[in-house]
């Protein structure tokens, strides 16, 4: 991964996105300097895990005792959930056992979805989201981020495509492609159910996943207000999310704003900036007193910790570069640069 660290923050240029120059002479991003999500999550998983044990809230891991006695660990999970439990106690499991339950609940939302079960689904993804605000291993952290990024994902296109599919006016029908689709397209109905899923999401108390769940459903603004009305709602969570002090939370979410913005419009440069800007300032941020305590309890050197935001700052710039072009990125990097030096 490239360097980053105090004093010493060196994003290798070439690893910047690679230009082309068009025949009309302008300059292009080569597509072909751009890694996908779905091999950088592969990666992320690969890379960033650990040996020891990593805390569970128990509603994901109650069927430990359960499998004991040979029940059914699935439903052991998801009953937990359906009685409304907040299960403040919590268990240990390893990387691998960790990974594995992740993508069972994965499924198991899923079906829950198809069962027309749409609270306990949402009740299963808010509670997967509360999971990022535990940056107590840090070290598996990235691979958490991923995990439970899975799981929203699937969330909210559930919601969205529920809402596509059986509130679509006639005309709404005709139209083929997504961003073509507006409030004028969907039912009075579709749209009150639209309203009624971000009440619910507003009325999260804790910041983290409130926002998290926000961004997983955030496709479903457009049938309230269209899709020119992106960029301020992106940057309005930009800025919400620097409610968020944990350098290292903080920066994999706007890495989900992020890629939540490349998935409704990658024109929109603003928003990608904001992030990029914002998650540059934790660099600095890791060299305050306060950090460097919280740091050295976990028995690691802010160098070595500031590396675990490496994933997540290298997206943001790629999608910067890529979308907003080199300029952008190499005016984010020479931010970045000042800020490590100045700490």
């Amino acid at each position: 991964p490239n360097k980053i660290g105090k004093g010493n923050a060196s994003f290798v240029d070439s690893d910047l996105p690679r230009e082309t120059e068009a025949a009309d002479g302008t300059n292009l991003i080569d597509s072909r300097s751009i890694t996908p999500w779905n091999i950088r999550k592969t990666q992320i998983l690969q890379s960033f895990t650990t040996t020891g044990t990593i805390q569970m809230p128990s509603f994901i891991s109650a069927e430990v005792a359960k499998a004991a006695r040979g029940g059914n660990t699935l439903k052991a999970r998801v009953d937990a959930i359906d009685e409304g439990d907040d299960e403040v106690s919590m268990v240990r499991y390893n990387a691998r056992e960790y990974v594995q339950n992740m993508a069972e609940m994965n499924e198991e939302l899923a079906r829950a979805w198809n069962k027309e079960e749409r609270v306990k689904a949402l009740k299963m993804a808010i509670q997967c989201a509360k999971l990022l605000g535990d940056a107590s291993t840090p070290q598996f952290y990235p691979s958490l981020f991923v995990l439970v990024t899975e799981i929203l994902d699937t969330f909210g296109r559930l919601v969205f495509e529920r809402i596509k599919q059986k509130g679509l006016t006639a005309a709404g029908q005709k139209k083929k492609k997504v961003e073509d689709f507006g409030p004028s397209d969907v039912t009075e109905e579709a749209r009150e159910t639209c309203k009624n899923w971000f009440y619910k999401v507003a009325s999260i108390r804790e910041l983290i996943p409130r926002v998290y769940m926000e961004m997983a459903i955030i496709r479903c603004y457009q049938f309230l207000y269209g899709y020119g009305e992106f960029e301020t709602t992106l940057r309005r969570i930009a800025f919400m999310l620097r409610g968020m002090a944990d350098p290292l939370a903080s920066t994999y979410a706007r890495a989900y704003l992020v890629r939540r913005a490349e998935e409704i419009n990658p024109t929109l440069i603003p928003p990608l900036m904001d992030c990029c800007q914002d998650s540059g300032s934790m660099l600095h941020v890791l060299h305050s007193p306060y950090w460097t305590a919280r740091i050295a309890a976990h028995k690691t050197e802010v160098e070595a910790y500031a590396q675990l935001l490496s994933p997540a700052i290298d997206f943001q710039l790629q999608a910067l570069g890529h979308h907003g072009g080199r300029a952008a990125c190499i005016d984010a990097l020479k931010l970045y640069t000042s800020l490590c030096k100045a700490a």
